[in-house]
């Protein structure tokens, strides 16, 4: 096969194999942010109202990166689906495509 044909082959496993990597990338996305669940609260009761500044950017950073977090959580979960399913289809349609094949050539 060219490259170009290689380029339009489908391969059902190289699908589930990213999706997996969807999968594990959305569980470390989990494990992140709960490694800095607190940090703020920590920084607050250690440094006190003397730093009241930098606790409440603190605060904002952490906010901010739990969102960052859990938006990504979301596509990676997201595409990890869309991968489990685009490989489904493909299996599917190979397979239909093969029953129609052997139904005229048994003619």
């Amino acid at each position: 096969m060219s490259d170009g044909e290689m380029n339009l082959r489908v391969v059902t496993e190289h699908l589930l194999h990213l999706s997996e990597k969807q999968s594990r990338a959305a569980d470390k996305l989990i494990g992140a942010n709960r490694a800095v669940s607190g940090v703020a609260e920590a920084v607050a009761s250690t440094h006190g109202v003397a730093c009241s500044l930098t606790n409440q950017a603190v605060t904002e950073a952490v906010s901010r990166r739990a969102a960052a977090g859990e938006n990504l959580r979301k596509v990676s979960t997201e595409l990890d689906e869309k991968l489990k399913s685009a490989a489904g289809n493909y299996a599917n349609a190979d397979y239909m495509a093969g029953k129609s094949i052997d139904n005229e050539c048994s003619m």
